[in-house]
């Protein structure tokens, strides 16, 4: 926000809410997806606890490297 003029200011934090709010909507696509392939179509129930674990270790670990390339691209700018 300290990187635009006082009269964009406005314009700038809606853009900064709308890419906010577009990531969490693509962070949730991307679990369903892979808890429909994983997992499929099971009642939750505590015997397949394990498959929802590892759903959730790939989602964090997919997660991890869209964070360090974000991390990379970050750095690159500057």
């Amino acid at each position: 926000m300290s990187s635009v003029e006082k009269k964009y200011l406005g314009i700038a934090s809606a853009t900064s809410s709308t890419m906010r709010l577009m990531g969490q909507t693509l962070s949730m696509g991307i679990v369903l997806v892979i808890f429909s392939i994983y997992v499929g179509d099971v009642q939750f129930n505590p015997g397949n606890y394990l498959s929802y674990f590892n759903v959730l270790m790939l989602y964090l670990t997919i997660s991890a490297v869209l964070g360090f390339i974000a991390i990379f691209f970050s750095i690159a700018r500057n």
